[in-house]
């Protein structure tokens, strides 16, 4: 436990002059556990301000904060339509947007998702959305066969990025328990 969270106004007052420190800022802040209100609300109104846009980098650290913080909360969904919405920001901070809507998106915004992820044409931002489908429950083995079946360069993002990863997990597990008993052999 942090023991001295005097700077987390600091922090947060001066997000956009402390881009080369993003990440420890951000490790800074998820160890203000007693000052999360406060922190949620002021990413909250950063994130809702037209001035973030400036920043791609901080509205992605805001994002993997709230995707980690697993914060549900409409205005950080505003704030990430907006971003996924804009095609002149930067892909990263747009492909944790879409994760973000597809961790909590309703159906209707899952049927956006799908809508959105037809039009795209940045590659990174199509593999986003597909992901951000599946974590909706929107993804559904006959769509993910229509995409393999359609879009040419898909296939392997619909195999390998979201579609067998149950499999995936279940033989990275195999893989382990392999390693294990071989580790236990050669001891």
């Amino acid at each position: 436990m942090m023991k001295d969270d005097r700077a987390v106004g600091w922090c947060l007052e001066n997000l956009p002059r402390l881009p080369h420190a993003i990440t420890h800022v951000f490790k800074y802040l998820n160890a203000a556990k007693s000052r999360t209100c406060e922190i949620e609300s002021a990413l909250v109104r950063f994130l809702s301000s037209s001035r973030s846009a400036s920043y791609p980098l901080i509205e992605q650290r805001i994002l993997r904060y709230f995707i980690a913080m697993d914060v549900k909360d409409e205005r950080v969904k505003e704030a990430a339509w907006s971003i996924l919405g804009d095609r002149n920001r930067d892909d990263y901070a747009r492909e944790f947007a879409a994760r973000y809507i597809g961790q909590h998106a309703s159906i209707a915004e899952a049927q956006m998702l799908r809508h959105r992820f037809e039009g795209e044409t940045s590659g990174a931002i199509r593999r986003a959305e597909l992901v951000a489908l599946y974590e909706a429950g929107y993804l559904t083995t006959r769509y993910r066969n229509e995409i393999k079946a359609s879009l040419s360069g898909m296939e392997w993002r619909v195999r390998c990025g979201v579609a067998d990863r149950d499999d995936a997990m279940n033989q990275e597990g195999a893989v382990r328990r392999d390693r294990t008993a071989l580790r236990g052999e050669l001891l």
